[in-house]
């Protein structure tokens, strides 16, 4: 019995990534033909990640950046019509140490 959802031909969002796992869920995504639409902060990594994944589109940003934000998803509803999935793949970078140790 198969149990996974059926994303087919839905838009699937995934947050600034396009290395480890998020390169693992583009590829898994584009596999079973889902349309995605990728933040991705290092604009010079985008012509390589077209060619690899050529169905995907790639728009460079910074989550941190609300605009930024704002208008991948504006974006992203004007390419596709809708955004059915949103996979927060962000990580955040910072001090890093024991927990009562970081101000």
């Amino acid at each position: 019995m198969n149990h996974s959802p059926n994303f087919s031909a839905s838009p699937v969002v995934l947050i600034s990534g396009y290395r480890g796992l998020a390169r693992t869920l583009i590829e898994r995504f584009t596999s079973i033909n889902c349309r995605l639409s990728v933040l991705v902060r290092n604009e010079v990594a985008i012509p390589t990640l077209v060619k690899r994944f050529p169905g995907v589109f790639f728009r460079t940003g910074d989550v941190s950046s609300q605009k930024n934000c704002a208008d991948w998803v504006e974006e992203t509803k004007s390419r596709f019509g809708r955004i059915d999935a949103l996979i927060n793949n962000a990580a955040i970078t910072g001090p890093v140490g024991k927990l009562h140790e970081i101000s």
